[in-house]
């Protein structure tokens, strides 16, 4: 149940604050632009909606499939 809770709370931040944050223009052009040394684009964002879910999911593809290749299932022995 921790893990799940964790896990639901990562996704919401990272879905609505983070897209936020990396989609605003001034906090794109103050904050992360200067931190990436990337170069200034006034008015625009770091992301779009479109690339920041196409990123989101390939992340979670290759996480699923990570688990899915390296995660090996305990054997169930009844008592």
């Amino acid at each position: 149940p921790v893990c799940n809770s964790i896990g639901q709370n990562i996704g919401y931040f990272l879905s609505f604050v983070g897209f936020l944050a990396l989609n605003d223009p001034d906090s794109s052009e103050n904050i992360w632009r200067p931190l990436m040394r990337l170069p200034s684009r006034p008015g625009i964002g770091l992301v779009s909606l479109g690339g920041f879910i196409k990123f989101m999911g390939i992340v979670m593809l290759v996480i699923t499939s990570l688990v899915a290749i390296f995660k090996q299932e305990v054997p169930y022995r009844p008592s």
